[in-house]
């Protein structure tokens, strides 16, 4: 078994996220886990676009507003939830629904961060 970067290497095992076999020098471990040096850069990038307001496109119910949120603020997508509808009944009603459908109209979509 060869690395998938470097075919004249022998592999020393493989990626947990993507399966690609890895030689010593595209070895990264972390947690005791193997990743090859592609995944821990998109991850990595991932970490710094998470500090950008987005509509979640995997954690969402409606619009994603909340996972984005719940993301943006490292904090659950469900309290979120929860404070939206609290907004939506109490102390002015609507004002969480209002605030909703304007994060939906002018947040983007995580893919297009």
């Amino acid at each position: 078994m060869q690395c998938v970067t470097h075919p004249d290497r022998p592999a020393v095992g493989a990626c947990v996220t993507c399966g690609h076999l890895v030689c010593t020098e595209c070895k990264i471990e972390i947690d005791d886990k193997i990743y090859c040096k592609t995944c821990v850069s998109g991850r990595l990038s991932k970490k710094q676009s998470a500090q950008r307001l987005y509509r979640s496109v995997t954690d969402k119910k409606l619009a994603g507003v909340c996972g984005g949120l719940g993301d943006y603020f490292s904090v659950d997508s469900n309290i979120v939830r929860v404070i939206f509808i609290i907004f939506c009944i109490a102390p002015v009603p609507l004002v969480g629904l209002i605030a909703y459908i304007i994060l939906a109209i002018l947040l983007p979509m995580e893919d297009d961060v």
